[in-house]
């Protein structure tokens, strides 16, 4: 189960450069950027030391997502910085398409495959989508939203084809971390983060600086979970974890209309 970050304490706003993300049992206000090492991501709390927390163990997206709505879409939410420029040399030519068949939609990043007779569970390289498991259902609304949206482009049955990164990425359960590309010729990470439904995970992504344009775009453009759609949920959320919490409860949003 992952936990959730949240952005606002005590009725009030945050600063665009503060958010608050679930650590070791509390929520705790982060300020700045943060940072991914070896599968752990680094923060810094308020007024405090850097904290490490597996990244598994954080919903960077549904946190980013909540930040924005809660923060009035005044300012973009901390991001990871991207790697360095790579070598001019396009790399990703090397990398062969592997055809397979989609079995089942796991979530917004992770996929069953059948590639030839052998069912392989692959996950989205460079993508971080909410995810749809928490301790309270209400919170999981921004990866049911993704997977939704994903069902209407990516069904069981679908031909898809994968593409390893360069160099080959494994996650800690062994699956493969792959680029997968639609029957459309559509590049499903950079899709889904285009479309406002998801995060670019820059560490040990061989195309973070073509996403993060995309991603850029969406913020600008408010779509998807960046939009009027992710208002009411993003305080309905806030507004329950601080109610469960004994916190006050989340202000009002602005520009949030009624009915």
């Amino acid at each position: 189960m992952v936990l959730l970050v949240l952005v606002v304490v005590g009725g009030s706003v945050l600063s665009a450069d503060e958010w608050l993300v679930y650590v070791g049992g509390g929520i705790e206000t982060i300020n700045g950027d943060w940072r991914e090492r070896r599968g752990e991501v680094i923060f810094s709390l308020r007024g405090g030391p850097l904290v490490s927390v597996p990244y598994e163990d954080v919903d960077l997206a549904t946190s980013a997502f909540i930040t924005w709505q809660l923060n009035g879409r005044r300012h973009a939410p901390p991001r990871a910085g991207l790697p360095p420029e790579p070598p001019a040399t396009d790399v990703r030519s090397e990398a062969e398409c592997e055809p397979a068949r989609i079995q089942a939609v796991s979530g917004g990043e992770t996929f069953d495959v059948l590639m030839g007779d052998s069912l392989e569970r692959v996950h989205a390289a460079c993508l971080d989508a909410p995810e749809t498991q928490h301790l309270f259902p209400e919170l999981g609304w921004f990866g049911r939203a993704t997977v939704s949206a994903v069902l209407l482009e990516v069904k069981p049955g679908d031909e898809v084809c994968v593409v390893e990164q360069v160099p080959p990425l494994r996650d800690d359960e062994g699956h493969r971390v792959v680029h997968l590309t639609l029957a459309g010729g559509e590049d499903y990470s950079r899709e889904v983060i285009a479309g406002g439904l998801g995060l670019l995970r820059p560490a040990q992504c061989d195309r973070a600086i073509e996403y993060r344009q995309f991603e850029n775009r969406a913020i600008a453009e408010q779509r998807g979970l960046w939009g009027p759609m992710g208002e009411r949920p993003a305080l309905a959320a806030a507004n329950l974890v601080v109610s469960v919490s004994g916190m006050a409860r989340a202000a009002p949003m602005r520009g949030t209309g009624g009915g």
